[in-house]
């Protein structure tokens, strides 16, 4: 059996979320400690309970969390398992509207971007009808990846209308924040963004050029940001590696 390092205590002050949130985050940062590899056992709901001065049920509770989250795993008679280092798996709350240059930032692990392009053309049927644009008008489309590790974690495709750019588009200016260019460089506010999250895989080719296996499944989110005038100005279809990164959201019952 693995030993706990440093004792579990809670942190209580300015923290108002549920107990078993916080059980299930102390939990986590206990999984990131030396000794806590990728299979490694962990100590039971007692053992828990008493390290934190919670209940088995809140335990219980937050160990749920983690096993919805892919970060423990169960075998039925045997016990709990670390199904995933949770170095190696980056987690945000959607709840927060970053760009994903800021979401990398926040998530503290170093990465690179590589601008894959940046195409001046017509907008296709989907952009035009995402961002409201008549026929015809002029987008600039840029496709990056976010690496880290030295793996692909992010694939991004992000489209505006051209008019809105105020400098230069060129790869150094959109190897940053995209939200950054366009508040602090373009004029345009952004407000709040409207979001569809499926599942898919990409297509072999697409694979190939960024370099992942095929059959990695990946988070997909198309975005729709929109300004503090309320006019959409920003469509973003990203797609995060499944087996790298989750996303937690906090949802109340009215």
């Amino acid at each position: 059996m693995v030993r706990m390092g440093r004792p579990l205590t809670l942190r209580l002050q300015d923290d108002r979320r549920p107990l078993s949130i916080r059980v299930r985050d102390r939990i986590w940062e206990m999984l990131k400690e030396p000794g806590f590899g990728e299979g490694s056992p962990l100590p039971s709901e007692a053992v828990f309970a008493g390290e934190l001065g919670v209940s088995r049920s809140t335990v219980r509770e937050a160990l749920r969390i983690l096993e919805d989250e892919r970060v423990i795993l169960v075998r039925n008679g045997v016990g709990r398992f670390v199904a995933h280092t949770p170095d190696d798996i980056l987690s945000e709350e959607l709840t927060h509207l970053k760009s994903t240059t800021e979401l990398m930032r926040s998530l503290g692990d170093a990465f690179t971007t590589k601008v894959l392009s940046v195409v001046n053309g017509p907008a296709n049927a989907d952009v035009q009808r995402y961002l409201s644009l008549p026929v015809g008008e002029v987008v600039t489309s840029v496709k990056r990846i976010r690496i880290v590790k030295g793996e692909p974690v992010i694939y991004s495709s992000d489209h505006f209308a051209a008019h809105i750019a105020r400098t230069t588009t060129g790869v150094r200016a959109l190897q940053g924040s995209l939200f950054k260019l366009m508040e602090n460089k373009w004029g345009v506010q952004l407000a709040y963004t409207k979001a569809v999250m499926t599942a898919a895989l990409l297509n072999p080719q697409e694979a190939r050029n960024i370099g992942v296996d095929p059959n990695t499944a990946w988070v997909v989110m198309d975005q729709v940001h929109y300004s503090t005038a309320d006019i959409p100005v920003l469509y973003s279809h990203d797609m995060y590696r499944g087996d790298k990164m989750q996303f937690s959201v906090l949802r109340r019952r009215r």
